[in-house]
């Protein structure tokens, strides 16, 4: 579990860009349902426009390796 750690936070993107989602999120004067902070997100972001959402899901659960 470490390792997996380890190796997503050396491929996460910075803490600012977290932190510029969220303060457009709150600043924002015609608020949406989501704000994809990174690159990640915004890739999964663009899947999910197309794919079924079990499909997105069950891909996402198992890249991070969470219980089914």
């Amino acid at each position: 579990m470490q390792k997996m750690l380890v190796g997503t936070m050396e491929k996460a993107d910075e803490l600012d860009v977290v932190g510029q989602a969220v303060l457009r999120a709150a600043t924002d004067g015609k608020p949406r349902m989501r704000y994809p902070a990174g690159s990640v997100a915004r890739k999964v972001a663009f899947i999910r426009r197309f794919a079924p959402a079990s499909s997105v899901d069950t891909a996402l659960r198992k890249q991070l390796r969470l219980d089914s």
